[in-house]
């Protein structure tokens, strides 16, 4: 903009201007420059004022084109301050009035159809609007008509018009947008040198769009070598350091090398060193390292990145008062890096923290704002995650109510739709566990498959949304037993393992999820190959995972079952030491340090864990079969001596409430069979538990056909009817009559 007017000034000449209005213009600038000195706020908006004061002392054409030019300076620097949107319209306005007092032959009239386009696209970035965006593209074209030669104008003119019409593609999905954005960016490409530096531009928008991946190398390649000339101290060395890390994340999205991601990690934190706190670019460079931060934590698991998010976060929060453009932005950072902490942690003071943080977002966003989508799926997921926790109904209602709102408001055209479809599917899904429906267990696997419809065949986020479906599956299978269901289930996961080759950040997610697959068809049909594929999936996803990962517990306690499950039929004792080796680690983990044996692991491994349930009834089930291995006898011989230790961990695994209550069933299970065949004291004991289990679970069905249902087919449930029945014989013999009646009902 300061060239601009720089530029206006010696079209329009100063000498033609009334003494008091020009008087009023250097004023105005003295106040600028000196506020630039002392950032005194007062003295910017007096600067403001008495270029007001100008406009207002103007008396003929150019003197208004000159003191309007001079006001949305003013105006522009107070906006850069605050973040007051209002600045944006006034600088709209000006300009337009100035427009029309210009006359058509007079060179700085392009220079102002410019600014005009370029205030109209901030503008739209702030409070998406998609007529902004659209004014925006209008005013492009006519300072585009107005540069019809070989020129920077003309280049100027087809950059800003690639970025715009592929913002309303976004928005739209208009093809002929998509095709035009292409055109015009290999139109810059066209009109630059071979080895001009600006062309690092024009083809990282086009690896963008999915050109030639040589483009964007070409792109990194030109900016670690502007970077090398940038040495510390230059001051265009923060541009660079963002420009390279955000290149590197876009080939991270593409190819998922988290080689990529760790490199632009280090370019930003040194983005973040170069940045004062008066820049105003600073809540940008920190909310960009904090969502480097966030990815690296999903492939690598360690909370230190997630801690080290939120912090950054809310320090970009401090500048980003009320009204602040950036502020939606932060805000909905912190809210995602509060929720995966809480994820981790399990503190209720970050999930609260973050719903509240994502329903200020949405209170700040209208309807039609561009990020309101991305923000009821976020909102949608943080409310999942408390009703989680709490069980609290309500959380789960309005989740579902979000992502409804954003379905009905966002057609299948929409580019934020397939991700509202797969977070909707999760809710439903998880729903459908806790109250054993079908018809929502169906409503979520239709959802996934619409948006895998909607998605391009090469979309980065395709493989995870086959694994969601994938994992949706198995759970209807649990439910229907359905073959169909397995083998669709099978056959999504090996599709998502196809599109995430070695080296693929999320090659251990989808080899986990094939793995329960296997594992799941083995117990129905038996076949060998079907476990041995497991473990070895298993096994492999176990070696891609860091040794700090928050999810390596799970990795390791499903392994030690697959293991556990394999000794079962083909009684190799290798797979029964590999088990305890692995709930060692597993163990150790979940506990506070490391541990040289078993026992003292157990004793470490904190009681709030939400796998301890299950980790401890594998670690019995390990301690039976090491006993009838070991003693040479079946379970029911195994010496008086080894069954207290088996029967204290199962007691303990049944009344680990922090665990979900389908693994303390299974705990209790177990513990009543053995108690059973051993004729042990306990029995009373674990039939009370199990019942007290059964009763809460059992009330999360709302009809009684979901019920029954759970009965015959939820694996969390399944079998234990028997159990009671056996509970009632009991009593019964017992004398214990009014007992045995209220078991029964």
């Amino acid at each position: 903009m300061d060239t601009a007017l720089g530029v206006a000034s010696v079209y329009l000449g100063y000498r033609t201007f009334l003494s008091e209005a020009r008087r009023m213009m250097n004023e105005s600038n003295r106040l600028l420059a000196k506020y630039q000195q002392s950032m005194s706020l007062p003295e910017l908006e007096r600067a403001v004022t008495v270029a007001e004061q100008a406009v207002e002392a103007a008396s003929n054409p150019a003197e208004q084109v000159m003191t309007r030019y001079s006001l949305v300076n003013a105006i522009g620097v107070r906006y850069q301050a605050s973040g007051n949107i209002i600045d944006l319209a006034l600088s709209i306005n000006h300009l337009k009035k100035a427009l029309e007092v210009c006359p058509a032959n007079n060179p700085v009239r392009t220079t102002i159809i410019y600014l005009i386009s370029a205030i109209y696209y901030k503008r739209f970035h702030v409070t998406p609007n998609v007529e902004d965006l659209n004014n925006a593209i209008h005013y492009i074209r006519l300072f585009a008509k107005a540069h019809p030669a070989v020129s920077p104008e003309q280049i100027t003119a087809a950059i800003g018009l690639a970025i715009f019409v592929r913002e309303r593609y976004e928005l739209q999905r208009e093809r002929t947008d998509l095709d035009e954005a292409i055109e015009h960016h290999q139109e810059v490409l066209q009109l630059y040198p071979p080895n001009h530096p600006s062309r690092i531009r024009p083809i990282r928008a086009l690896a963008l769009h999915g050109q030639e991946p040589s483009d964007l190398q070409e792109a990194i390649k030109y900016q670690e070598d502007a970077l090398q000339l940038r040495r510390s101290g230059h001051p265009e060395r923060l541009n660079s350091l963002n420009n390279i890390a955000s290149m590197l994340r876009v080939r991270f999205e593409q190819e998922s090398r988290l080689d990529d991601l760790s490199e632009a990690i280090e370019y930003q934190k040194e983005a973040t060193t170069l940045s004062c706190d008066g820049d105003p670019k600073r809540p940008n460079v920190l909310s960009n390292l904090a969502l480097a931060l966030l990815s690296r934590f999903q492939i690598q698991g360690a909370m230190e990145d997630v801690s080290e998010a939120v912090k950054l976060s809310e320090d970009a929060l401090q500048f980003c008062p009320e009204g602040h453009s950036a502020r939606v932005m932060v805000l909905s950072n912190l809210a995602s890096a509060l929720r995966l902490r809480f994820e981790g942690e399990g503190h209720l003071e970050d999930i609260n923290k973050s719903i509240e943080y994502q329903e200020q977002c949405l209170r700040i966003c209208p309807p039609d704002h561009i990020e309101r989508p991305t923000i009821l799926s976020a909102l949608s997921l943080a409310l999942l995650a408390r009703f989680q926790k709490r069980g609290d109904e309500s959380d789960l209602t309005a989740a579902m109510g979000h992502l409804e709102e954003g379905l009905k408001h966002y057609p299948e055209t929409h580019s934020a739709r397939p991700n509202l479809l797969n977070n909707s599917a999760i809710v439903y899904r998880v729903r459908a566990n806790r109250t054993g429906s079908l018809s929502d267990l169906t409503i979520a696997i239709e959802r996934l498959e619409e948006a895998l419809r909607i998605l391009p065949a090469i979309h980065t986020s395709r493989a995870k949304l086959l694994l969601t479906l994938s994992d949706t599956l198995q759970h209807h299978f649990r439910l229907t037993g359905a073959t169909s269901d397995i083998l669709t289930a099978l056959a999504h996961a090996r599709k998502a393992l196809h599109l995430c080759p070695h080296g693929h950040s999320d090659r251990p997610l989808v080899l986990h999820t094939l793995s329960a697959a296997l594992h799941a068809r083995f117990n129905g049909e038996g076949d060998i190959h079907d476990i041995n594929e497991a473990i070895d999936c298993q096994l492999e996803a176990l070696k891609l995972s860091s040794s700090t990962h928050i999810g390596r517990p799970s990795l390791l306690n499903i392994l030690a079952t697959h293991l556990i499950t394999r000794y079962q039929r083909v009684e190799d004792v290798a797979d029964l030491t590999s088990s305890i080796a692995h709930l060692h680690e597993a163990l150790k983990l979940c506990g506070e340090a490391p541990s040289e044996n078993l026992e003292a692991a157990m004793e470490l491994c904190g009681p709030g864990h939400p796998l301890r349930a299950s980790t401890l009834t594998v670690l019995a089930a390990l301690q039976v079969s090491y006993a009838e291995n070991s003693q040479k006898v079946s379970t029911n011989d195994i010496s008086e001596d080894a069954r207290p230790p088996i029967i204290s961990l199962l007691r303990e695994a049944s009344n680990a409430t922090h665990s979900p209550i389908g693994a303390r069933l299974q705990a209790s299970r177990s513990w009543i069979t053995l108690a059973r065949g051993w004729d042990d004291t306990s029995l009373p004991e674990a039939y009370e538990l199990m019942l007290d289990m059964l009763d809460v679970a059992v009330a999360r069905a709302r009809s009684l056909d979901a019920r029954h249902r759970q009965f015959t087919s939820d694996r969390d449930v399944q079998g234990i009817q028997e159990l009671v029945i056996d509970y009632v014989v009991i009593l019964v013999e017992q004398g214990q009559l009014e007992r045995a009646v209220e078991t029964l009902e």
